[in-house]
């Protein structure tokens, strides 16, 4: 079975074991979200379970992140050179960039109605970049502030191990914990 197919049927199982509410995500606006982001602590501890404590529509994830801004095609250039020199792969999970909306959105045509023309955040850990609007992971970041994610991990180890192979390309590469809602979308 491809990777791909398999980030699809997980997607669909989490999914459907999840149904229960929407999210609720957090819009405020900060100055300089990468030099907050960077600058916040780290939990040290080693995650055994990616589902949090407090509810199962939540999982507890470090984000690493390669750089942030507001201009798609220059983040999707950079996203395209670190795939080459990481030997990564991109999986924007069927998103596209839609210029006249300035948005990363589903096709309209998408089977999910509810989703189709949309942005559609990433989820799943998973060892793939993608570019995603870093506010559904942090209440600090801006509104369309645009996160060139390298990587969505359980574990803190994995995420230091990747954070250290993406500074080694991009300096101001940065990772931070997140409470990710998983939970049903519709």
């Amino acid at each position: 079975m491809n990777i791909r197919r398999y980030h699809l049927m997980a997607w669909l199982v989490l999914l459907l074991l999840a149904c229960r509410e929407t999210p609720k995500v957090a819009k405020v606006a900060v100055a300089d979200t990468t030099k907050t982001l960077a600058s916040m602590p780290i939990e040290k501890e080693e995650l055994t379970d990616s589902i949090a404590d407090d509810s199962l529509n939540y999982a507890n994830y470090y984000i690493v992140v390669a750089d942030t801004g507001l201009s798609y095609p220059k983040l999707n250039l950079k996203m395209k050179g670190l795939a080459k020199s990481l030997h990564m792969q991109i999986d924007m999970l069927g998103r596209s960039y839609n210029e006249k909306e300035n948005l990363i959105s589903l096709p309209k045509n998408n089977e999910d109605e509810i989703y189709a023309g949309e942005y559609f955040p990433r989820r799943i850990p998973s060892e793939s970049l993608s570019l995603e609007y870093l506010n559904y992971y942090s209440a600090e970041a801006r509104q369309k502030t645009i996160a060139l994610v390298t990587g969505m991990y359980a574990e803190l180890k994995q995420a230091d191990s990747a954070l250290t192979a993406v500074k080694r390309i991009n300096p101001q590469a940065f990772k931070f914990y997140s409470k990710v809602y998983i939970g049903c979308m519709h």
